[in-house]
């Protein structure tokens, strides 16, 4: 009987003391203050925050020059991985006009407009062209160019003959070809003179006697003058019709 006295009273203290000791830690663990698992989700969700921000810290300091930092992810990177579809299709996103190709001068050139159209020149034999006052080229001049629509004046000048003007009217998305011939309106002028001369035509110097061939001057009143240093200059005008040819015989006089 006195040996069950003893063992119940170990067995309750024992109890008393699991007991106290089941309660400390149920309260240390519980307890909204506290740091074990059972703090609750309010006060836990700022420590994580703050545990992320210290890391993007640490990482935009310490990462490697081959792996950049997440603050040194550009705003147009990150909307690009914002924009990826499911399925690996990404989404089409504005871009900034940085990004923004502009189109050179020759590639917009060749596209057509409402207000212009194509003119192709040629000349025989040959000339430098005007576009109002604008050089175009020497002809022959490959491709079309490109002009407004309108009326424009094309001058062709070839050193040989008179300057021929063209007005010529260009409508918008057509193309228009500018001809132009200095031989329609040609005659032929075959000088002799003693001594030699420099042949001047409208005081435009065109070639020294004595000439292999007639000169092809524009037809009409031309004027015609000889040079030689050691006389006085013969000038004189010479009536030229087309396709004809004129024979001019002079002998210069001394000083």
């Amino acid at each position: 009987l006195s040996q069950r006295n003893i063992k119940s009273s170990v067995l309750f203290a024992v109890g008393i003391i699991a007991i106290i000791v089941l309660i400390t830690t149920s309260v240390l663990f519980f307890w909204p203050t506290g740091k074990g698992d059972g703090e609750d989700e309010a006060s836990r969700q700022p420590k994580v925050a703050s545990a992320d921000s210290t890391k993007k810290d640490t990482l935009s300091v310490t990462a490697p020059s081959g792996i950049p930092g997440r603050s040194n992810v550009s705003q147009d990177t990150q909307r690009a991985k914002d924009a990826k579809m499911s399925g690996g299709k990404p989404i089409n996103v504005p871009r900034t006009v940085a990004e923004k190709q502009i189109p050179s001068e020759g590639a917009s050139s060749d596209k057509p407009t409402p207000d212009s159209g194509y003119v192709q020149i040629s000349c025989t034999p040959w000339a430098k062209v005007f576009l109002g006052n604008e050089y175009v080229g020497t002809t022959p001049i490959a491709g079309s160019l490109k002009v407004k629509a309108g009326v424009h004046t094309f001058t062709f000048n070839n050193p040989s003959f008179l300057p021929l003007v063209q007005s010529v009217r260009i409508r918008a998305g057509t193309q228009t070809h500018v001809e132009a011939n200095f031989l329609d309106q040609v005659g032929y002028l075959l000088v002799v003179s003693q001594p030699w001369a420099e042949i001047y035509v409208d005081d435009q110097y065109r070639e020294t006697t004595p000439l292999g061939q007639p000169l092809m001057v524009t037809s009409g009143n031309r004027k015609i003058r000889l040079h030689n240093p050691a006389f006085e200059d013969i000038v004189t005008t010479v009536a030229i019709g087309v396709r004809d040819t004129v024979k001019l015989v002079k002998s210069f006089t001394l000083k």
